[in-house]
């Protein structure tokens, strides 16, 4: 079964492509008042399980196509809000949007498909020219085009900060060309979180227990607890940059058992589960695990460099700081040894890789056999125990320094699951 294609009565997320694919995820937040059938406004999110599903999109076809048929670009569409069993409404346009010299309308959900002339019709269409009829896929680049009255409503757009939660990043309008601002109206689907990672083929204890981690903030706190009770086992380090003398980090190891390392690095809610939402909420989930843990860090730190220790603790709290495994506990692991999980952005990079792919420039890599080899890594779902700390190498004046080849890290254990 071809696993990567889209089909209509799955359920997804919509990854906006503006700013690098870091703008957040299409969601729904609070209320919104335009007509008696509106319900919510649209907008972005760092985090697509922000209320309860309101990040979550189920496709339905607009010609009675059945469930479970594949979706082609050029397919007419609607988009059912995943939000409190599915109550979240449909995608929808109301009322002209003010935001910048080429926005149409405000994106709204709405409680019927059918508002008011097409409203709540949209079509799917390639960003990068695949012709009409080709299977759209996990990780294609789409354009949402509302049909409104039967012709143009213009092209689902993020524009403009949006203020609604705490982890909302912009506010959805139309617009009236596709690539208003960078990306803006550039879309990406890709799978639930819980659904990404397949444990076909695993032990079955383990792939019970893995399926089943789909909270970051259980599986942080499992870490935070394991590091508050045993950091006595905590060696601080304080380490100079090879190539840039002067810059120091903090980094040590810390020994977890072996289901909380799974936890940590092999389950969805882990670190590469969040990773693979965004780079941003990667390292949101690395940044709590180091401040829920900040004391009992510092209080070793304090023990062994009285006088340096707020300087290691500064290199710790910096956001692009590190928690990843020990490579080296018992060598890399082996793909033809451990056990291999199918996460399908990953598995579309190990078999299709290309110099062409837009990823590419994004993480500087020119090679597709770079890029299928840390896809291969990164489905790897090793067993190990220890995991690192590392901090941002920095200098006495508080500036910070990163390896030229480490700067698209991130962005490659988002895209590969593994750098």
């Amino acid at each position: 079964m071809d696993n990567s294609r889209l089909r209509y009565g799955n359920e997804y997320y919509f990854k906006s492509g503006y700013l690098s694919n870091d703008a957040g995820y299409l969601d729904i937040c609070n209320p919104a008042s335009c007509s008696s059938q509106t319900l919510y406004q649209v907008t972005t999110t760092s985090n697509p399980e922000r209320d309860n599903f309101t990040g979550r999109w189920q496709i339905l076809s607009t010609t009675k196509l059945p469930t479970a048929a594949f979706i082609s670009f050029g397919d007419i569409v609607h988009l059912r809000n995943g939000h409190n069993n599915w109550q979240g409404g449909f995608l929808d346009i109301c009322n002209p949007a003010k935001c910048a010299s080429d926005t149409l309308y405000n994106a709204t959900t709405a409680s019927t498909t059918t508002r008011g002339y097409g409203t709540g019709n949209w079509v799917i269409n390639s960003v990068d020219g695949k012709p009409i009829g080709t299977p759209i896929r996990l990780g294609d680049r789409i354009y949402f085009e509302s049909r409104y009255e039967s012709a143009f409503g213009g092209y689902l757009d993020v524009c403009g900060p949006a203020n609604c939660s705490k982890e909302s990043i912009y506010n959805v309008t139309t617009s009236k060309i596709y690539n208003r601002d960078n990306g803006s109206s550039i879309w990406i689907p890709c799978l639930p979180v819980y659904s990404s990672f397949s444990y076909d083929g695993f032990e079955n204890s383990r792939a019970a227990y893995l399926r089943n981690l789909t909270d970051p903030n259980t599986i942080s706190a499992k870490i935070i607890t394991s590091l508050n009770s045993n950091s006595n086992t905590i060696d601080p380090s304080w380490i100079e940059a090879v190539h840039a003398p002067g810059y120091y980090r903090a980094e040590f190891v810390f020994e977890l058992g072996y289901d909380i390392f799974d936890a940590f690095f092999n389950s969805p809610g882990g670190v590469r589960g969040q990773f693979s939402l965004g780079v941003q909420k990667g390292r949101n989930f690395t940044h709590g695990i180091m401040l829920g843990a900040f004391n009992s860090i510092k209080a070793r730190y304090e023990e062994k460099y009285p006088k340096d220790y707020f300087k290691c603790m500064a290199t710790l709290m910096q956001p692009k700081a590190k928690i990843w495994m020990v490579e080296a506990e018992a060598g890399l692991p082996d793909p033809t040894k451990e056990q291999i999980f199918n996460v399908p952005k990953w598995l579309e990079y190990k078999n299709t890789a290309s110099s062409h792919d837009p990823i590419c420039s994004q993480v500087k890599i020119s090679d597709p056999t770079e890029i299928q080899n840390l896809a291969t890594w990164g489905m790897v779902a090793p067993k190990r125990k220890k995991i690192r700390f590392m901090g941002v190498f920095m200098n006495s004046e508080g500036k910070t320094w990163e390896q030229p080849w480490k700067e698209r890290r991130g962005l490659q254990v988002s895209q590969f699951g593994f750098s």
